[in-house]
């Protein structure tokens, strides 16, 4: 049986350096100051809920830790400057990885956040350097600032659908990393958020980004292309300072929005390197709107209609802001709605095809047909007026009859 070094009612440490916790809930304030160079190995027993703020802080001895299922929240700076640590196994149940959590864990090669997971907190893994691969779950919304600055060994970062915010030098100093898309989700980068990132060839942002702030991809000197979205109206100071090796941009929309971006000092590069816009080529009615059978008087409803766009570089889109005449209610002779969209100074049209009845009415009860109502509404007789009655049944009034 192995000697205990130190214990209290809620852990001990044994002689060959393992720290058994067996608190209930939250786990109090580290009571074990004075052995964290003893300890090897953390065995954390059911029943904890949290790890506290800074409960292995400077464990620089510390190998391997057994958290168990049940624990949703990891404190600040948890894990703070274990060195030696190499893996981790982080249990479904998390919820909350807090700021500065495995910051200079400099041995920490690889990590698995679990679904569950909504925010990297700040600093999370900031200079983990021989940290190569970590799994980010779609669950997570924020990635904050400096969260895996000077990753340096990381070669692969799959952000995933959901992110919505990447904080400032969230990535910098990655300089293992290739390439990096970054998804429709994400509204915000923050500032240098990509810089220095010495072996980014390329870089794809997608159309929920409106504007790169400062730096964003500064000194990234093997960027080659870069993808912008037409969603981007401005683009801060030195975002692409120093990428040396930019040569082209792909750009999602006309020359003429692109013209049109504000693009502040310090992007020479950018500026420099050649700019493929498309140009809109046609459009067509994909999948026919839900309703194409109207009566007299009815509006179009674009309801399920889905429009497709065609650009002269290949790719093709779904839009939304097209327009559709006529607006007006239809009458019998409309047969087509014609669809129309814009792209920069370009217009293209098509048309969808429907069908417009004149609705037959029974007659105060009897099979009489009342043609000069359908003629009436057609306007071949001036000033219709329609009326019910009490008992539900139709006349129309216009001018020489009824």
């Amino acid at each position: 049986m192995a000697e205990i070094t130190a214990s209290s009612d809620w852990w001990r440490l044994e002689d060959d350096g393992t720290l058994y916790i067996y608190c209930v809930g939250n786990m109090p304030s580290r009571e074990w100051e004075d052995y964290i160079s003893d300890i090897t190995s953390a065995v954390i027993a059911d029943g904890v809920t949290d790890i506290a703020n800074y409960a292995f802080k400077d464990c620089t001895s510390l190998t391997s830790v057994t958290i168990p299922d049940g624990v949703t929240s990891i404190g600040v700076s948890a894990f703070y400057r274990c060195s030696a640590l190499t893996s981790i196994a982080i249990p479904d149940s998390v919820t909350s990885i807090d700021g500065f959590v495995f910051e200079y864990c400099r041995s920490l090669t690889s990590v698995t956040i679990p679904d569950g997971v909504t925010s990297i907190g700040r600093y999370a893994f900031y200079n983990c350097t021989n940290l190569t691969s970590v799994t980010i779950p779609n669950s997570v919304t924020s990635i904050e600032a400096y969260a895996f600055q000077s990753c340096r060994s990381l070669t692969d970062i799959t952000i995933p659908y959901g992110v919505t915010t990447i904080g400032e030098y969230a990535f910098y100093g990655c300089r293992g990393v290739i390439g990096i898309t970054i998804p429709d989700s994400v509204t915000s980068i923050g500032a240098s958020a990509f810089g220095f990132c010495a072996g980014l060839t390329s870089a794809i942002i997608s159309s929920g980004v409106t504007s790169m702030k400062s730096y964003t991809f500064r000194n990234c000197t093997a960027l080659t292309s870069v993808t912008i979205p037409d969603s981007v109206t401005n683009i801060a100071a030195g975002a692409f300072y120093e990428c040396t090796s930019l040569s082209d941009v792909y750009y999602s929309g006309a020359e003429e929005e692109w013209n049109n971006i504000s693009i502040g000092s310090n992007n020479d590069t950018l500026l420099n390197a050649t700019v493929h816009s498309k140009t809109l080529s046609s459009i067509a009615v994909t999948t026919p709107p839900t309703k194409t059978a109207y009566i007299v008087g009815e509006t179009f409803d674009t309801s399920g209609m889905l429009v497709t766009a065609s650009y002269s570089d290949g790719t093709t889109a779904a839009v939304t802001n097209y327009t559709t005449s006529p607006v007006t209610p239809l009458a019998a002779n409309n047969t087509t709605i014609a669809v129309s969209y814009t792209k920069g100074n370009v217009t293209q049209i098509t048309s969808v095809s429907i069908t417009v009845t004149i609705p037959w009415i029974t007659y105060n009860g009897s099979s009489k047909v009342i043609r000069r109502l359908c003629e009436a509404v057609n306007g071949l007789y001036s000033a219709p007026r329609l009326f019910v009655d009490a008992e539900g049944y139709i006349s129309v009034k216009y001018s020489g009859g009824e």
